[in-house]
């Protein structure tokens, strides 16, 4: 055993030779930059893409609400961010709610629409969006 302890010990100048740090060249830290800031365009994407279409309705517009057709799987934080991000405007409040789809007929067949999540989001006093010019 004790010939094969020495093959394991290494000496003090071989370990300090290993703890070494590499240096890194400026290409490799180009590279990780740009992969930090592809992570970024990557979750602005996403974010974007949370929001699917406002809902206009008279009852929407009276109460001073905004209501947003969003992904099935989005949650509050993620609409949050995303009302900021496209339109500038911290939400006061949201609220989720998943609709069923209708069940519907054509002629003998029967079937259903598909299920859908819609977001209520409401703002402080006097700020706004503007959906209804597109913007």
């Amino acid at each position: 055993m004790s010939f094969l302890d020495k093959l394991r010990k290494k000496t003090d100048t071989e370990e300090k030779a290993e703890v070494k740090p590499k240096a890194i060249s400026p290409k490799k830290e180009a590279k990780k930059t740009s992969a930090v800031e592809g992570k970024t365009a990557v979750k602005n994407q996403k974010l974007c893409a949370v929001l699917k279409r406002p809902i206009i309705t008279e009852k929407a517009t009276l109460t001073g609400t905004y209501v947003f057709e969003v992904q099935a799987e989005a949650n509050k934080t993620e609409i949050s961010k995303a009302v900021k991000q496209m339109y500038g405007v911290l939400p006061k409040s949201v609220n989720i709610i998943k609709v069923k789809g209708k069940k519907v007929r054509s002629g003998q067949r029967a079937g259903q629409r598909k299920d859908w999540k819609k977001a209520v989001v409401s703002l402080n006093k006097g700020e706004t969006i503007k959906v209804y010019e597109g913007a």
